[in-house]
């Protein structure tokens, strides 16, 4: 079970696909009432042209009917074959920000902490030394080097203070 904003999002998907499903019900019944009452469409249009839209309309309601059901089915049970795929949200955030998505193994991996109840964006801490490359000490540094000659390189920079280019580049930014 979900909590907290997840259990909005899920309740909130709930609805949007009922109100979808009343819809798609609407427009299946306007269907069948046209094809039904002949004697009001035919006098009203002066054609019989009314049965290809009219089947239109009950095909459309059918489709969206189910599909909001299914809908409904998946956010209430959370049945996840039925919402979201991993792959359609990595498809969605290509589309979305093109080349600066996150790879797919990223985006699996994230998908997959989300499916399993994380809610926190943030990393988490990890184990290893601590990055030393942008300290307030070099960060002080840089600024010192760039004020003093406004023509220095990020080479230059990340030669002078023995650390990488972009480590260099990000305290420049």
């Amino acid at each position: 079970m979900v909590e907290g904003c997840a259990k909005f999002v899920k309740y909130g998907l709930y609805v949007a696909n009922v109100i979808v499903l009343i819809g798609g019900i609407v427009v299946f019944s306007v269907g069948v009432w046209t094809l039904s009452d002949r004697t009001f469409m035919e006098p009203l249009l002066g054609s019989d042209l009314y049965v290809s839209s009219a089947s239109i309309l009950i095909a459309t309601g059918v489709i969206v009917a189910v599909i909001s059901f299914l809908g409904c089915f998946g956010a209430y049970k959370e049945v996840k074959c039925m919402l979201l795929t991993c792959a359609d949200a990595f498809r969605m955030l290509t589309v979305a920000y093109g080349e600066a998505t996150l790879d797919r193994s990223n985006v699996y991996r994230w998908y997959k902490m989300f499916s399993e109840g994380r809610e926190d964006v943030n990393d988490e801490e990890r184990a290893g030394r601590p990055s030393t490359s942008t300290t307030d000490e070099k960060i002080n540094e840089v600024e010192k080097m760039i004020l003093a000659n406004r023509r220095i390189t990020v080479r230059d920079v990340a030669e002078d203070l023995n650390i990488s280019i972009g480590h260099s580049n990000f305290i420049n930014d």
